[in-house]
This record gives structure tokens, C-alpha cells and sequence, in this order.
């Protein structure tokens, strides 16, 4: 029970009127013309001390709900959602101010300026091209592939002129392919791509890098020819060295191969080691170290993509906890009407409960008061009714005063009006949105930045009202009166 509830039978049991008007009576007192009776007083007081207790209580009450009222009404939404504004606003600057990208941004640019004057210095006109990484992937396995088909073709003959068989000849196989095909990818590969070199010097060095690889290469191929034919003749002369017989017939005729498949042997070596020599010149671009340094800006510039992105998610965010303040500013005042409803209706609860016990506790003191009066009459020898007896008892208070449950707050603040709350709302929800976009800008694009007026000295641009990225929810309130 919010109200001291007065308990009649604990009252009667502790004060008892009865004995304390046979006391007053059987002495004549009051005296017939006494207006007060204080051998009542015990009684009374105890009434109206519950009474004071109650109304102290009723009052605490009423002033908690006008207090909770008046805070509803006036409720500074406005300058609330103002204020999430401009704190998200300040909140975009320090993430901007502090420039976290300006040492990567630096670093873009060095490497940009380096490209530049490589270009201008070499006097290159077109992009740098080179292969992607899956594309040197496929290589890499299409070299493989030529590894081990080349040593496979080649391991059976040349087991014959090696004291350790097949398996000798096997490893033999893979050191020979690892030459012609190995070195044709890499370095020669690289070397000869300084045949497109602006300075002259250098592209006499690939020319002659391209010159020696030929010779070895074909050298290679056609001793191995011709170690294949020493090795067939070995079949019928045991004693035959098959090394010193080959190179002994290479030495002398490099081109003196009298078989068929000898040549095909030679011919398949050099295809394989120009395949290879063609793949190691277009593993990168054609003019050197282009791609190299291509590679390295792209690099750089993806890294600060990464990481302007990872500041845009920065500026997300604040974005978004900036509207879920706002949306929780704009919910608590849409639910005000609610609120108020339901201060008003526990406060007309409380007056009339307090109207009720203030009932029940005058009910209860008229009880006690009877009793007290008949038991002083029914001793009396005088026979005479006092005057201060021949009214009736009262509390001496009327009940609460029905304005206390009053619609109308005495402060003067009229309930927020939807539709006004929806333009509000809406309005810090574009201006938060426009922050956000012109700190973005600013952040992608630095060289915009200069002195005000505008964001970060970028000129103010209208926003396009759309959600907001990566949002969990929309950005813009649902005008009243339309669902979602």
C-alpha cells in the first residue's frame, strides 16, 4: 500500500477509548461548557498524526509526478540532437586532423615521383605490362612440365654412358634440363630484355647475352645428339667411353649428327630452352626494372587504399553511433504522450487512493471518538453533555483538490508535436550524413583540403539521402503516419 492504512482494531486495543472515557467521566470532565476535551487528545493526536503522515506522503507523490511531468514536457530534444550533431561533427575533424594515412601518402607519392622519372628518363610512353600472378603461375607449371618431360626423354640413352645405370642417367638428364631450360628462363631470360634498353651500352649486353645463350644452348643440344649416337654405338663395344667418343665426334663436326632422331633430340632441347628463354623475357615488362617499379607503386597504392578504406569504416562508425543517438532522442520523445499518459494516470490513482484512506481514517476516528464520548456520558453524575461533544470529529481536511491530476503543465511547455520531431530528427540525420560525406571526400582526396569554408576547407556539397553504408538500419526516420 502506498498509505499508512489505519488498522481499527490495533487502534481500539492500544488507545482504548473506553477506559479513557470512564476516567474523564467519572470526574465530570470536560466541564459542560469546555469547547475542547483534552483527556480526548491521546486519541486525536494519534489520528492525526497518521493523518499528517499520509498527507506528507500524498504530497512527496504529487511532487514526484509534476516533476517527472515537467521533465517530460520539457524534455531539450532539440538542442539534445544539436548537440549529437556537432559532437559527431568534432568527432569527423579529430579523425581527420590526426591524418594517420600521411606517411603512407608520402610514400605513394615518392614512389609515384620515382615512376615518373623513370618513365621520363627512359623515355617510356605506354604503361608497364607485365603478367598476373596466375598467369606466372600457369608458367611456373608449364616449366615444371618441360622439367621433367625433357629429363624423361632424356634418361634412357644417357644411362648408358653412366657407371650408376638408369638412375645415373635420370640425374644426369635433370642437371642437363635444368641448364637448358632453367638458365633459358632465368637469368638469361631477364638479361636479354635489355635489348629494348634507351642507353646503348646496355643494349649491347643483351644482345650478347642473347648471342651467348644461343651458343651454349645449341652447343648443349647437339652434344647431347651426339652423345646419343655414341651411346647406340656402345651397345655392340662394351669397352666403348661414351663421354670421350661424343665429344671427341662434337669436337670435331658439331653438326655432324647422322641420325634423324639425334637431330629430333637436339631440335626438341633448343624448342624447349627458347620456350622457356621467350617465357623468362615476358615474365616481366619488356623494358627492365619497369615492371619492377610498377609493381612497387601499385603495391603502395593498394596499401593505402586498404587503409583509407579502414578510415572511411572509422568515420562509419561514428556516423552510425551518432544516428543511433539521435534515433534514441527522437524515440523518447515520440513516446512522450505515452509517458505523460501515464504519469497523469498514476497520479489520479494516487489522489484517489489518498481521497479513500482520508475516508477510511475519518471512519475510523468518528469510531473511536463515539466510544470515547458514550463511555465519559454513561459516568457522568452531572448529566450534562459538553459542548465541545456535540459536534462531530473531523480530520480538518478536505479531500486532495481534483486539479492536482491537471493536464495542463504549470510551466507552459506544450507536448512535442510529431511531425515536428520528424523534421527535427530528420534534419540531424542529413546533417550527420553531409558531415560524414564531405569528411569522407576530404579523406580520399587530401589535396582537397584547404581553408575554410566547408568541411575540412571542402566545399559543402547537398548529400544524396540514402541509407547509410554498412548500416544495420536506415539512416532516415519514417515520416508519421507511414510504416515501414
Amino acid at each position: 500500500m502506498i498509505y499508512e492504512e489505519p488498522n481499527h482494531d490495533e487502534l481500539v486495543e492500544r488507545l482504548d477509548p473506553v477506559r479513557l472515557g470512564h476516567e474523564a467521566g467519572e470526574r465530570n470532565l470536560p466541564r459542560p461548557e469546555a469547547v475542547r476535551d483534552a483527556h480526548e487528545r491521546p486519541i486525536t493526536d494519534e489520528l492525526m498524526q497518521l493523518r499528517d503522515r499520509n498527507e506528507e506522503t500524498f504530497h512527496g507523490i504529487l511532487d514526484e509526478s509534476r516533476k517527472n511531468e515537467h521533465e517530460a514536457l520539457s524534455y531539450p530534444w532539440r538542442n539534445l540532437m544539436d548537440e549529437a550533431v556537432k559532437e559527431a561533427e568534432e568527432e569527423f575533424e579529430r579523425a581527420l586532423a590526426a591524418d594517420v594515412l600521411k606517411e603512407e601518402r608520402l610514400e605513394m607519392n615518392r614512389r609515384r615521383d620515382a615512376l615518373a622519372r623513370f618513365r621520363r628518363e627512359h623515355d617510356l610512353h605506354s604503361e608497364a605490362s607485365y603478367p598476373s600472378e596466375t598467369q606466372k603461375l600457369w608458367t611456373a607449371v608449364l616449366v615444371v612440365v618441360m622439367l621433367i618431360g625433357e629429363s624423361l626423354m632424356n634418361a634412357t640413352f644417357l644411362a648408358a654412358g653412366s657407371a650408376q645405370g638408369l638412375f645415373g642417367g635420370w640425374t644426369t638428364a635433370i642437371v642437363f634440363s635444368m641448364i637448358n631450360i632453367g638458365a633459358s628462363l632465368w637469368p638469361f631470360g631477364s638479361w636479354i630484355r635489355q635489348v629494348n634498353h634507351v642507353q646503348p651500352i646496355h643494349r649491347v649486353w643483351g644482345w650478347t647475352a642473347g648471342g651467348l645463350w644461343f651458343v651454349i644452348v645449341a652447343s648443349l643440344n647437339l652434344m647431347l645428339g651426339h652423345f646419343r649416337e655414341a651411346s647406340a654405338a656402345a651397345a655392340g663395344d662394351p669397352d666403348l667411353n661414351i663421354g670421350f667418343k661424343a665429344w671427341r665426334a662434337f669436337a670435331a663436326s658439331p653438326l655432324g649428327l647422322n641420325e634423324t632422331q639425334s637431330w629430333l633430340v637436339s631440335a626438341i632441347g633448343l624448342f624447349l630452352a627458347g620456350l622457356a628463354l621467350y617465357k623468362g623475357y615476358a615474365w616481366d615488362d619488356r623494358y627492365p626494372r619497369y615492371g619492377k617499379k610498377h609493381r612497387e607503386l601499385v603495391a603502395v597504392q593498394q596499401q593505402y587504399q586498404k587503409m583509407t578504406e579502414e578510415n572511411v569504416e572509422v568515420l562509419g562508425e561514428i556516423r552510425q553511433d551518432a544516428v543511433r543517438r539521435v534515433d534514441a532522442i527522437a524515440e523518447k520523445i515520440r513516446n512522450q504522450p505515452v509517458r505523460l499518459g501515464q504519469i497523469r494516470k498514476t497520479r489520479a490513482r494516487s489522489v484517489r487512493q489518498f481521497n479513500e484512506m482520508l475516508e477510511r481514517l475519518e471512519t475510523v476516528g468518528n469510531d473511536l471518538v463515539t466510544q470515547y464520548r458514550e463511555a465519559n456520558h454513561s459516568v457522568r453524575t452531572d448529566d450534562e453533555v459538553p459542548v465541545c461533544h456535540q459536534t462531530p470529529w473531523t480530520l480538518g481536511v478536505d479531500p486532495a483538490d481534483p486539479e492536482a491530476d491537471s493536464e495542463h503543465d504549470a510551466s507552459g511547455y506544450e507536448p512535442a508535436q510529431p511531425a515536428d520531431v520528424h523534421c527535427q530528427h530528420q534534419d540531424a540525420c542529413d546533417r550527420i550524413q553531409k558531415s560524414f560525406e564531405g569528411h569522407k571526400r576530404a579523406l580520399r582526396n587530401p589535396d582537397e583540403r584547404s581553408a575554410r569554408p566547408g568541411v575540412m576547407g571542402t566545399k559543402a556539397r547537398t548529400p544524396v539521402r540514402t541509407a547509410a553504408a554498412g548500416s544495420g538500419s536506415k539512416l532516415y526516420p519514417v515520416a508519421p503516419g507511414k510504416q515501414e
